[in-house]
């Protein structure tokens, strides 16, 4: 019992982190209709397992599972796991993927495409438009106030300040090199870069960006939220840009 007052005195104390992983496919920047996908979200727990009998889920556990879901229906709940010496609540988070091309043409969609296309944002946490892999600045990564408020909701309920880390894991599954652009620190890979840095993205490889705190603060904040753009190019179209940038100089 000591153990337990000891460890979740410690969980209220240094706080209990939120990573998300957003999966992204490179695809998505040629796609014509809005799209509902998934997204992991890892709460930290206590601990997974019951202190006496490791077969029952533990209280702590229990009690995270009862205030997300009340907090947060859209959540559903995946399993428990330790990661290093931390322990994690999975959960999957609907998001949409949303073509700006969508966007233009909302006002002229018909009833039931209108009303299936707010059903989407509706029910999404996070929203992410994309654009045609020769435009700058193609994506724009955001999350919505009432998951901002939700959130804030589950701080209270659980007594700590929730450290949120957001990472957006790029896969290149089309047969295109890419490079993808930050517009803002960022580590890539686990590396740090600089804001205007580049990585290049080869067919069926995979990127992870993970923001930096500044920047997910940013976008959680209640009441003035920031969107993050970046671009996600064709080779071709970086080079261009790398052309253009010499002749300025």
């Amino acid at each position: 019992m000591k153990k337990i007052l000891l460890m979740t005195s410690l969980f209220i104390l240094t706080g209990c982190k939120v990573d998300f992983e957003v999966p992204i496919n490179i695809s998505a920047t040629t796609q014509t209709e809005a799209m509902q996908k998934q997204f992991s979200m890892l709460v930290e727990v206590p601990g997974c397992s019951d202190f006496e009998d490791s077969r029952k889920e533990s209280e702590s556990l229990i009690d995270m599972k009862e205030k997300i879901s009340q907090a947060l229906p859209i959540a559903k709940y995946k399993e428990c796991f330790r990661k290093g010496m931390d322990s994690f609540a999975e959960f999957y988070v609907p998001f949409t993927i949303i073509p700006r091309s969508v966007e233009t043409t909302l006002k002229s969609m018909d009833t039931s495409k209108k009303d299936k296309f707010n059903s989407l944002l509706k029910d999404s946490a996070v929203l992410l438009f994309v654009d045609t892999p020769d435009k700058l600045n193609n994506f724009e990564f955001g999350v919505k106030k009432p998951f901002r408020k939700k959130m804030a909701e589950i701080e209270k309920k659980v007594h700590s300040k929730l450290t949120f880390t957001i990472n957006l894991s790029f896969k290149n599954d089309t047969k295109q090199n890419y490079t993808v652009l930050a517009t803002a620190p960022v580590y890539i890979n686990g590396k740090a870069f600089h804001p205007d840095a580049s990585v290049n993205l080869a067919p069926q490889g995979t990127t992870l960006i993970t923001l930096s705190d500044v920047t997910t603060d940013a976008l959680f904040n209640i009441d003035n939220p920031a969107f993050l753009n970046f671009s996600v190019i064709t080779e071709e179209k970086y080079k261009e840009i790398e052309q253009q940038a010499k002749q300025k100089k």
